[in-house]
């Protein structure tokens, strides 16, 4: 997570989610993201935000001042002088993305579902290693939404790469964020096409809250357990309070929007919906 002050300078300039996006070729909901925190941001991308802003890169992003200036050696810094392998890795640490290109995660489960998602550098890494081995399941975030694929079923995937241009980077961002799901748990089982979706409520705090009770982050819990393995029989309740089991064995995927899973993305969410009216 990139702990920033976007939303403090932002509104100091006047400017709405949607003009910055407009501004840096983003999507509104990215700029949201990005600002809670929950989305780690392409270093190109934060370049751009930083001079929309009429900002410093430190000034925006505090946390990276030490790793910057390792990285820049006194100058403004660059993608191209990013050639230290140690300032990369604290940037990244950081939440930056520093991957050269922007990577498509397409794949095709048994039963039928088939995805190309738009992925982060890291998660490419991550997904990459993860899909050389046929248990468990592999959760990563893609646009709005959190996705974890069961990967005993998966029967084929690739990484696509698309170079880092602005246009190509403002047309994935808002392909991505075309849909805004409803707040719904989306379960794909093998041995049926259509999805089983069940209206859910959000978590309300973060799964390592000291006073957090399992109501609070069952939709956080469910993806824990589905990575680590820990269960296969899985129990949620649904907003009208009714119990759900399932198995995880038969499902394929499930996925659930961001803002369910993510409490920080509640926060200006009153200004994200004044700037749709």
């Amino acid at each position: 997570m990139t702990k920033n002050n976007i939303k403090t300078m932002r509104e100091k300039k006047g400017l709405s989610r949607k003009a910055l996006a407009d501004l840096v070729g983003a999507s509104r909901q990215q700029i949201h993201r990005i600002e809670a925190g929950v989305q780690s941001v392409r270093f190109d991308l934060a370049l751009a935000i930083c001079d929309a802003l009429e900002a410093e890169l430190t000034d925006v992003f505090p946390a990276v001042k030490a790793a910057l200036a390792r990285a820049s050696r006194g100058q403004k810094p660059s993608v191209d002088r990013l050639r230290d392998e140690k300032a990369r890795e604290d940037l990244e640490k950081a939440g930056f993305d520093m991957d050269p290109e922007i990577w498509i995660f397409r794949f095709r489960l048994r039963g039928g579902t088939a995805e190309d998602l738009q992925v982060s550098g890291p998660d490419k890494r991550r997904l990459w290693g993860l899909v050389q081995n046929n248990e468990g399941f592999a959760v990563f975030d893609s646009g709005n939404c959190r996705y974890a694929i069961n990967l005993a079923l998966l029967q084929f995937c690739q990484f696509q790469f698309e170079a880092p241009f602005p246009a190509v980077r403002q047309a994935l961002a808002r392909r991505a964020d075309e849909i805004d799901p409803e707040p719904e748990l989306l379960l794909r089982f093998i041995d049926r096409v259509e999805p089983e979706r069940f209206s859910v409520d959000r978590d309300g705090c973060s799964i390592g809250d000291a006073n957090a009770n399992y109501g609070d982050v069952q939709i956080q819990t469910l993806f824990a357990s589905a990575e680590s393995r820990e269960e296969d029989r899985f129990l949620f309740t649904d907003m009208d309070d009714e119990s759900v089991f399932f198995s995880l064995a038969a499902v394929s995927m499930f996925a659930v929007p961001l803002r369910l899973v993510e409490p920080a993305l509640y926060e200006g969410t009153d200004e994200a919906e004044t700037e749709e009216e």
